[in-house]
């Protein structure tokens, strides 16, 4: 394994159909180091392995191979992978913005471009691989044209020497390292859901808190307005 990587993991939601006006895109970027992929990969494998073979976890046959997707998985698996993700190393970036008339890829590109570009430029001594889920609305084609309008933004400026350029690589729900996203937006926007509740589920907000430290930043580009970790609650 190359020690000297840091893997970008991406997952997006929604939070209602694009077509309502005040629909939102939302964009999470997991940071993994390489030192740490194996150890959280052969943690989220061992998960899986225990939760199907737990006759007592209530998993629906049909979604035996969906396990580790936050919006399949019931609430018992949930607490369970939360439980595990919490003890391992990696930080979370998410981003949103309405559609506001634009298309579904051009929303993901400027998504990604308000989180990636600090990242790259943090890390320019590491060679940044960057791994996005399959999507039949994200083209190889436009992320790699916004990487490269990323790259020409920072030779420009003209302040950073980046090591390499970004590797891209399309992955599947095979790669468990995808579940890392996929959970920090989801636990991200139950908490968010929930906080607008009169009668908010405290089990659920309890359950993003044991996260919360992860998420290293959410940037809300249609203010535009930046929150750290410690200040979600002024959401």
């Amino acid at each position: 394994m190359n020690n000297n990587r840091v893997y970008f993991y991406i997952d997006e939601s929604q939070d209602a159909d694009q077509k309502e006006a005040d629909s939102n895109l939302y964009l999470c970027i997991s940071l993994i180091l390489s030192e740490d992929k194996d150890e959280i990969y052969s943690s989220l494998k061992a998960k899986k392995h225990d939760i199907r073979n737990d006759q007592f976890m209530g998993v629906n046959k049909k979604l035996i191979n969906k396990l580790l997707h936050y919006n399949d998985d019931n609430d018992d698996v949930k607490n369970e992978i939360v439980n595990t993700i919490r003890t391992l190393f990696f930080r979370s970036y998410i981003s949103r913005m309405k559609f506001n008339g634009k298309e579904y890829d051009a929303t993901y590109y400027i998504l990604l471009k308000s989180l990636i570009k600090d990242r790259i430029i943090k890390y320019k001594d590491r060679t940044v691989v960057i791994r996005y889920e399959q999507n039949s609305k994200i083209s190889k084609i436009g992320m790699e044209q916004t990487i490269n309008t990323i790259m020409e933004i920072i030779k420009k400026e003209n302040k950073h020497v980046i090591s390499s350029h970004p590797i891209l690589e399309k992955v599947t729900k095979e790669d468990f390292l995808i579940s890392i996203p996929d959970y920090t937006l989801g636990l991200f926007l139950t908490y968010l859901e929930e906080k607008e509740k009169k009668s908010p589920l405290n089990f659920k907000i309890n359950r993003f808190e044991k996260i919360r430290s992860k998420i290293r930043l959410f940037i809300d580009l249609n203010i535009p307005k930046y929150y750290s970790r410690k200040t979600f609650e002024h959401l």
